[in-house]
């Protein structure tokens, strides 16, 4: 009777560790449990890789860094972070005690250390206003907007402190004008190029919140990846001169131009202070000589259009068109990634492909306001979609700067003027069109030569991972 009793005990034994085994998931080398109110989304893997090696590099020189994660729910976000950054020490916090109790036991399955790690049930803006100065990370994932948190986040962070910010309301920073202004205080725009949009309006509005207190931020990295955007932002504890914040003019027809808010600091540049009616003016280019001037047959195109009348400027005609641009913004006008951050990730980290792909699109991106829409550009002229790589040869090769975007698939940057662009699309139809008349046969032929791919382009578009690597298929807004 007692054998046969041991013997059942032993059976029960083994089938609770089987069942236990069962239950466990192993996710980029973390272990979790798992449970029908548990969700690992594998869309964010690419979220938590890029997370680790930025803050891998930031706090790479310093001494005790600690860092707080402020909606941990299970803790495979900071659970990652522990294994792979020994130094490191984690604060982790959720508001949900089902989400307490998972990470209490996923940090024992994956045996971290009790001395590496605090956890609190608390709501993370009471923690971080009520430890000012404290973390030298602040990781926020939320699903929505960041902004809620931003503020106590300013808080919570050290003087030149790493704030780490996810917004995944793309619709709303997109496209949505109404919901826009209320949350972010921002006129948004229907733009080719939403995603630059979106991001350039989410770092206006932590700029926003730092200048209340005086500070102001330094963004480091920003993505539009999937769903969601991912930033990385440095917060400096001290005034600044410069302002980043301005409102910008957008026409129908594709022009886009900041308007540049004057500086009244009392040694501000002077070139700020131009007429508001020359903000929209181009500079004559000599190198377009060479084309013929076809951009004039578009300065009617659009008068059969409406437009917004509540946001329209009377005051200021478009270049390119004539017609009244709307008024937009603030938008964060300056550069937003860090090349030098950019190249020590790729250099001393094992990134994945899909991280690396990102990162060496990025690190070409060209830092000027917004992009060209290629496709909206041809649509506008009432021509078929000239070939990416003839306009990107065309404008290298008349001395301008080039890059593709890893926001917009069919868009590139560059700082030539809008007129060139157009006329280039006009001039390479032209070209098609009346390729053996013999009429300006010399002209038609040095034109031709424009088009002509030099190897700056062939290197461009070989580093052009995004068409690949940029979508996971994963997620909300994947296609099925």
């Amino acid at each position: 009777m007692v054998e046969e009793k041991n013997q059942k005990e032993h059976t029960a034994s083994n089938t609770e560790e089987e069942s236990n085994k069962e239950n466990i998931l192993k996710v980029e080398d973390v272990y979790l449990t798992q449970s029908d109110s548990v969700f690992y989304n594998p869309a964010q893997q690419f979220n938590r890789e890029l997370s680790l090696h930025v803050i891998s590099e930031y706090i790479k020189d310093k001494p005790n860094p600690k860092l707080f994660e402020a909606m941990s729910a299970t803790g495979i976000r900071s659970i990652k972070y522990l294994k792979e950054l020994p130094k490191l020490s984690v604060h982790l916090n959720d508001i949900s005690k089902e989400a307490i109790k998972n990470i209490n036991q996923n940090l024992s399955l994956n045996d971290i250390s009790k001395e590496r790690y605090k956890i609190t049930n608390k709501n993370c803006n009471d923690v971080m206003n009520s430890s000012p100065n404290q973390f030298d990370v602040i990781d926020i994932d939320p699903y929505g907007s960041s902004v809620p948190f931003i503020s106590s986040a300013l808080t919570g962070i050290k003087h030149k402190g790493l704030l780490c910010l996810t917004f995944t309301d793309l619709a709303v920073l997109c496209s949505k004008k109404e919901r826009c202004f209320t949350k972010y205080n921002s006129l948004t725009v229907k733009d080719p190029d939403h995603n630059e949009v979106a991001i350039r309006i989410a770092i206006q509005a932590v700029e926003k919140e730092a200048l209340k207190l005086d500070y102001h931020i330094e963004p480091v990295l920003s993505v539009a990846i999937d769903f969601y955007l991912r930033t990385f932002v440095i917060v400096h504890k001290r005034k600044k001169i410069r302002n980043n914040l301005n409102m910008f003019y957008k026409c129908i027809c594709g022009y886009k131009k900041i308007n540049i808010t004057k500086n009244r600091h009392k040694n501000r540049n002077k070139k700020n202070e131009k007429n508001t009616n020359d903000l929209l003016k181009e500079d004559n280019n000599p190198k377009e000589n060479i084309l013929f001037p076809l951009v004039n047959k578009i300065s009617n195109i659009h008068s059969d259009r409406d437009n917004n009348k509540n946001t329209l400027m009377p005051s200021i005609k478009c270049f390119s068109c004539n017609t009244q641009p709307i008024l937009c913004g603030p938008f964060w006008s300056t550069g937003y990634n860090d090349k030098e951050l950019i190249k020590n990730i790729l250099l001393n980290y094992n990134v994945s492909d899909r991280v690396k792909g990102m990162l060496l699109l990025i690190s070409s991106e060209l830092d000027t306001f917004l992009s060209f829409s290629i496709p909206d550009i041809c649509s506008t002229l009432k021509q078929n979609c000239i070939p990416l790589k003839s306009i990107l040869s065309a404008l290298s090769n008349l001395g301008y700067n080039i890059s593709l975007t890893h926001t917009s698939l069919n868009t590139i940057k560059s700082n030539a003027p809008l007129s060139l662009v157009y006329n280039i699309i006009l001039n390479y139809f032209y070209l098609k069109n009346n390729k053996d008349s013999e009429e300006d046969s010399k002209r038609l032929e040095a034109i031709e030569e424009i088009f002509n791919t030099n190897n700056d382009v062939e290197n461009l578009l070989n580093k052009n991972y995004y068409r690949k690597l940029a979508l996971s298929k994963q997620g909300p807004l994947s296609k099925k």
